[in-house]
């Protein structure tokens, strides 16, 4: 009876997202959990989300990065991208490392569609702070500005997995600014997608 059931073999339940193995139906549930193929589960702190869409594809708008990942979607037409921010503190400030996420079918199949690796995305981010400084009974404004434009990298996060933030960041909050303990900080972003 074992050898039976044992025999029936069953299509993953991730079959739709490219995986073509056929596990033991009893074993079924325990291969869905360590699936490669299974959808991406957000990290477990709340994730946050900032969407631009429209006809300006690069027009400039807020968000508020906090530590961890922050998820970034842009519509450009009727094709979205989804970007994801890493914000990770380090001895010289907050490093930003940007990665956008492939959906399931290109990553399984790397079919080449109009959200294709090929698609190219730029990022640039902007950070400014201004505060007054009372040094020597002198008052002066000071302001610390700085921006990066980039191209982000594209990964299935399934095979590819996520750049280390330590090795690889594209946007750094330095810690001498004002602000930089804060739980939130606030980057002008723009996303140009060619």
């Amino acid at each position: 009876m074992e050898q039976l059931v044992d025999s029936i073999r069953v299509p993953c339940p991730h079959a739709a997202h490219g995986c073509e193995t056929k596990p033991t139906y009893h074993d079924r549930e325990a291969h869905a959990r360590t699936c490669a193929h299974a959808p991406c589960r957000p990290h477990r702190r709340p994730a946050r989300m900032a969407v631009h869409g429209g006809d300006h594809a690069a027009a400039a708008f807020y968000v508020n990065l906090r530590d961890g990942f922050n998820f970034l979607a842009a519509v450009r037409g009727h094709t979205q991208y989804l970007f994801l921010l890493n914000v990770a503190r380090a001895p010289f400030g907050r490093a930003v490392s940007a990665v956008r996420i492939r959906p399931h079918a290109a990553a399984a199949t790397a079919a080449v569609s109009s959200s294709s690796p090929a698609t190219v995305c730029e990022l640039q981010l902007s950070y400014t702070y201004c505060w007054n400084s009372s040094h020597d009974d002198l008052r002066r404004r000071v302001v610390h500005c700085q921006t990066s434009q980039f191209k982000v990298g594209c990964t299935g996060l399934s095979n590819d997995g996520l750049p280390d933030p330590s090795v690889s960041f594209q946007f750094v909050v330095p810690k001498y600014v004002p602000g930089h303990d804060a739980a939130i900080v606030k980057v002008k972003a723009s996303v140009n997608i060619t």
